[in-house]
């Protein structure tokens, strides 16, 4: 039996702060209940994940619903790698997850780590943080 195919529109929204923007490489897995994406890189093209820029990617992959948690990390390559993630959220026609972080993933800033663990919240709030 072929697994169904689901499109997901996953959407990064960079901090509106001093040095924010990252030009390093950007990657998602996407953790759900019936299985995982492998890592994929976010790139659709434009200059993406620049300071308070909102940047929209889509992916078709196996349904995984419900999703319970994104890895989301970069490459630390560029000038100025550093980058600081807001919030992500994937949707698709029927759900719709948030992952906020509101924190650097960085080498050189607070805890210095470019990969971060993020658990899907159905709250677009974002009462919470990585």
């Amino acid at each position: 039996q072929v697994p169904f195919k689901k499109l997901y529109t996953i959407t990064t929204i960079t901090g509106d702060i001093r040095g924010a923007g990252t030009d390093a490489n950007v990657f998602i897995t996407v953790f759900g209940k019936k299985g995982r994406t492998p890592k994929i890189q976010l790139s659709n093209g434009s200059d993406t994940f620049e300071r308070g820029q909102t940047d929209l990617f889509k992916i078709k992959t196996n349904n995984l619903d419900p999703i319970q948690k994104i890895r989301i990390e970069h490459d630390n390559s560029g000038f100025g790698p550093g980058w600081h993630l807001d919030k992500v959220t994937i949707s698709s026609e029927d759900s719709k997850y948030y992952f906020h972080c509101n924190n650097w993933l960085a080498d050189d800033v607070g805890d210095k780590q470019v990969v971060r663990d993020i658990a899907a919240s159905t709250d677009p709030s974002g009462a919470s943080a990585c």
